[in-house]
């Protein structure tokens, strides 16, 4: 099995894994064969990528950390809580707050996510969305708890810290609701006055949980200060050293991490090993080592199934990675016709390396 983006589909291919649409609906199932309608349908719902079985990719397994039914639920749980707020303060009703209702809400979707994490225990997190990217928001919020769980998990935090860790995750950008859709969605840069609005989201996210005693102090600083940063630049309120605390800094974390991995409607999607390197020049300036160094267990450089380039010139695909050295994983070298042909651990031919990932096995 291995991924494709939408846009190099052919007809034929048959599909490695179950595609959901924007309202949590199957798209299409897995093991369909793909004809140019279904491409096509794809394609119009903003469904970035698939997952493909061909001969190619014959044998490569892709576990993920969470599974995709659990993680379509959890999306769509999401969804609903950030609706039903964003429509309370269109219509300026009174509760205009994270309720306890609406806080059970969230604690419901973390103990389902959490107890999929424990059935699916040593996976790293797979970064590749099956869903519509208009969704993004709320499948960027599940990423970031995901990612930020499985790095306090790697820390060895107590679970009452984790819980705390993982509802401020999955509440970090709430909000967000009060930011205009055609700035959150803008192709292009934002304006300085666009920006400056923008950067308000994490107080006014503070602003509807502050009043709620049921949510815990350290989840109500994950959303107020997910953009601090150690060395004082970040905002809105310019923390730096000790009051950044630890559970922001792997939210923060996992916050940069997802957003550059993932498509958006202004720019295309940063390879993981690319947003790992942009991850690395913050820390110590940014973040504390030890969180990067817990965050990057949980990462696959290059996922199972990815297309490479090799020092060599030779193309390769990705079969399993070495969690002890993640830039050196195991290939399958394909010849000038795109044919697989032998294997080799990366761990053994130290003078062999990759240089890129490809978009596709034709690149």
């Amino acid at each position: 099995m291995r991924i494709m983006s939408t846009s190099g589909l052919t007809a034929g291919v048959k599909l490695g894994k179950t595609v959901y649409d924007e309202k949590g609906l199957v798209l299409l199932r897995s093991g369909v064969k793909l004809t140019d309608s279904y491409i096509f349908q794809l394609k119009r719902k903003n469904i970035p990528a698939v997952y493909v079985d061909d001969a190619l990719s014959r044998g490569v397994e892709i576990a993920s950390a969470i599974d995709q039914e659990v993680r379509v639920k959890a999306v769509l749980q999401i969804k609903e809580i950030f609706e039903e707020l964003k429509e309370q303060r269109n219509s300026k009703m009174a509760t205009r707050y994270i309720s306890d209702q609406h806080y059970e809400g969230v604690k419901s979707t973390f103990d389902d996510i959490m107890a999929n994490l424990q059935r699916n225990k040593g996976a790293t997190m797979n970064m590749a969305e099956l869903m519509s990217s208009s969704l993004y928001t709320y499948t960027h919020s599940l990423n970031v708890a995901v990612l930020s769980v499985l790095t306090a998990q790697s820390l060895g935090l107590p679970p009452d810290k984790i819980k705390e860790l993982g509802v401020g995750a999955l509440l970090h950008d709430v909000g967000k609701i009060a930011i205009p859709d055609e700035i959150l969605n803008k192709q292009g840069s934002l304006t300085e006055a666009e920006w400056k609005l923008m950067k308000t989201h994490p107080e006014e996210g503070y602003r509807m949980v502050k009043d709620n005693l049921s949510i815990s102090a350290y989840t109500k600083a994950i959303i107020m200060s997910h953009h601090e940063r150690v060395d004082g630049s970040g905002y809105p309120n310019g923390f730096s050293g000790d009051k950044v605390h630890l559970l922001t800094q792997i939210v923060s974390m996992a916050d940069i991490f997802d957003a550059v991995t993932s498509d958006r409607c202004y720019r295309d999607r940063v390879p993981v090993y690319q947003a790992v390197e942009i991850i690395m020049a913050q820390v110590h300036k940014g973040y504390d080592e030890k969180v990067f160094r817990a965050f990057m267990q949980n990462v696959d450089l290059y996922p199972p199934g990815q297309i490479v380039r090799l020092s060599n010139g030779e193309k390769a695909m990705v079969v399993r990675n070495n969690r002890e050295q993640p830039t050196r994983p195991y290939v399958r070298v394909l010849n000038t016709e795109n044919e697989p042909m032998d294997e080799v651990d990366l761990m053994k031919h130290l003078s062999l390396f990759i240089i890129k990932e490809l978009d596709e096995v034709c690149a």
